[in-house]
């Protein structure tokens, strides 16, 4: 059994400084979307300045955002 993409890619961050709360939900290469663990929030991560923009406070509003925007795109 495999290894899924977004332990891959969180295990890579980490290397560069991505802290443990952090779990890598998607990389789009120069934006790395991250969920903090500890209070639910999906941020945006700088991997240079090390720092997060956050994208919103929950993980469910996110993904539903990120459809919606999908479907309006296609």
């Amino acid at each position: 059994m495999g290894v899924a993409n977004l332990v891959k890619e969180t295990q890579r961050f980490r290397k560069y400084g991505l802290s443990k709360e952090y779990i890598v939900i998607r990389n789009v290469d120069e934006w790395i979307y991250c969920f903090n663990n500890h209070n639910g929030e999906v941020s945006s991560w700088d991997r240079i300045e090390k720092s997060h923009l956050i994208k919103g406070d929950d993980l469910e509003k996110y993904i539903l955002n990120e459809l919606m925007e999908a479907k309006e795109e296609w």
